[in-house]
């Protein structure tokens, strides 16, 4: 089947920037996983626009990263498929084995299809039993701070709340700002694990995200993944003591 505009696709690579415009020196804003569901709102030789029907955001990616579906073989799909819980894992398929990263798109059962084409997870067995917000940001300690990035090979701190609350269930915008306008406002004294926290600029910009755990700790991507304190003014950094983000707001969004 050909991509065509205003058709129906799926990310058949592990991971693909997704970018501003369509060149290739143009940032990336985000990134599609494995098995992601989008539609494409414009189509040439060497860049389709597309909108991920998981989270709306639009951007330019590579058409060789896409696989056409019908608008039936796009439906089924979206009713069927879940949210790989591994850390990463290898993915068997007609072309060979590739290895897709926690939150990616995959099937319930190891043997799946989407559209025609059909797919084996390699293994299940290290998916979490007990599966908790925090145990699953901790997956993440030490991933590279990636702009745009959404994976265990690179993420930055929107992308890193929204897989982590993605695989709970609970499906987040893509950025901060965005994120910030969900769920219930709570007062810091009120803040309980898995609340999120937000972090502004000079100008008072949602800037940063991270996720609230016991004892006042925070995880968040910055340069790295990694576990801070959360202060009523901000993130104190423990490595570089000093504040590294000033706070916003927390919301409860579980």
């Amino acid at each position: 089947m050909i991509l065509q505009k205003d058709g129906f696709a799926f990310c058949i690579v592990g991971i693909s920037p997704v970018r501003a415009e369509a060149k290739d020196e143009s940032e990336m804003i985000t990134q599609l996983l494995f098995g992601e569901p989008v539609k494409v709102l414009e189509i040439n030789r060497n860049w389709a626009q597309i909108m991920s029907s998981i989270d709306g955001y639009t951007g330019y990616m590579d058409p060789k990263q896409l696989h056409a579906l019908s608008t039936d073989e796009f439906n089924v799909w979206m009713e069927e498929y879940t949210y790989l819980a591994n850390t990463y894992t290898t993915i068997i398929t007609n072309s060979g084995n590739q290895i897709i990263s926690k939150g990616s798109h995959v099937g319930k059962m190891n043997k799946f299809q989407i559209g025609t084409h059909h797919f084996e997870l390699h293994k299940k067995d290290d998916v979490q039993k007990d599966i908790d917000l925090w145990g699953i940001s901790n997956d993440y300690l030490n991933t590279p701070y990636l702009w745009g990035g959404k994976s265990i090979f690179g993420i930055d701190c929107s992308g890193f709340t929204q897989i982590v609350y993605r695989i709970m269930g609970i499906e987040l915008p893509r950025d901060a700002s965005q994120q910030q306008v969900m769920g219930k406002s709570i007062n810091f004294d009120n803040k309980r694990n898995g609340d999120l926290a937000f972090f502004q600029n000079e100008n008072n910009k949602i800037t940063h995200v991270g996720i609230i755990g016991d004892d006042s700790k925070i995880i968040h991507a910055s340069g790295q993944v990694r576990i801070d304190v959360l202060k009523k003014t901000g993130i104190w950094n423990l490595d570089r003591s000093l504040t590294t983000h000033s706070f916003h707001s927390i919301k409860r969004v579980k």
